[in-house]
């Protein structure tokens, strides 16, 4: 019975560390598909916009050129004997015509490959398979943290061993998904910190938007 209690106050106090560490690495995966979650939202959110500004001016065009125009024409029309009326008429009808030219260069996104709906939608694909890659590595710890204790109980020499066998290979994926992880935040690191001046940069070199 002594041993037995000797033996778990040594597995749980084996465990405690790694188990923390598990448990950071809990709130940090959710964390991540927050901000992910965050990142596509905006992502939708600036699409709807630039969606909404392209309908209404595509919507106003239409309409100026359905009532306005038609209105100019019969006016020219009626007024085709009276010079005066006539120029009149026809400067009306340049001014329509430069207005709704500047309305149809109101929309600013000028590159129709690049849409935020498509990289929304990637980056919530990226990062559900990031959450479920690194959920089964921390309930992998889980387990290995549990045979530990399993071990150490039955006294197996075996499933010890199987058990530093299981941690070597957890180690080396641990070791080799953080460092993609930092690949990824030294490639990233532009944008976080001076996010205003990377994305302009990035919109000049894809010409995005129509300065």
């Amino acid at each position: 019975m002594v041993e037995l209690v000797i033996v778990l106050t040594f597995g749980t106090s084996c465990s405690l560390p790694p188990s923390a560490g598990i448990a950071v690495g809990f709130y940090g995966n959710g964390e991540s598909s927050d901000g992910a979650n965050r990142l596509a939202y905006s992502l939708r959110h600036a699409n709807r916009t630039i969606s909404g500004v392209e309908k209404l001016v595509s919507d106003s065009a239409l309409a100026l050129n359905q009532t306005v125009e038609e209105s100019l024409v019969q006016l020219e029309t009626a007024f085709q004997e009276q010079t005066d009326y006539v120029s009149i008429v026809q400067k009306l009808q340049g001014q329509l015509d430069e207005l709704v030219r500047l309305m149809v260069d109101v929309p600013f996104w000028s590159n129709t490959d690049i849409s935020l709906e498509d990289l929304a939608r990637k980056t919530e694909a990226f990062d559900f398979y990031r959450w479920l890659g690194y959920l089964g590595l921390l309930l992998f710890d889980v387990l290995i943290c549990l045979l530990v204790l399993f071990g150490l109980i039955r006294n197996s020499r075996g499933t010890l061993i199987g058990v530093c066998l299981l941690g070597v290979l957890t180690l080396i994926i641990s070791w080799g998904s953080l460092g993609l992880e930092l690949a990824v935040a030294a490639s990233a690191s532009d944008f976080c910190v001076s996010p205003d001046t990377y994305i302009t940069r990035v919109t000049k070199e894809n010409a995005v938007i129509n300065q």
